[in-house]
């Protein structure tokens, strides 16, 4: 799904099958991931959607061109290429 208008009207986006997500995060207009029981991500404002590597359950942002933290049960994991790849921050 995708939104122009703040979620006032959302539009059925192709790439990505139906799933749950518990939550989302923005570093800026274009760059985002969706998590839940799997994760996607975008580079493009959610025209497209790509399968992301991790799971987890919340997603935090901190600025463009920053970093993307997410947690999953007790561990917490960092992004700095709006998660291409992820590393372990605490266990």
């Amino acid at each position: 799904m995708r939104t122009t208008d703040s979620g006032n009207n959302w539009v059925k986006v192709g790439g990505v099958n139906e799933a749950f997500f518990t939550d989302i995060g923005f570093l800026n207009q274009f760059s985002g991931i969706a998590l839940g029981g799997s994760s996607i991500r975008t580079t493009n404002g959610g025209l497209n959607w790509i399968n992301g590597i991790v799971t987890g359950q919340s997603v935090s942002s901190f600025g463009e061109n920053s970093s993307m933290v997410c947690s999953f049960f007790n561990s917490v994991l960092k992004s700095t290429d709006v998660g291409l790849t992820w590393f372990t921050v605490l266990t």
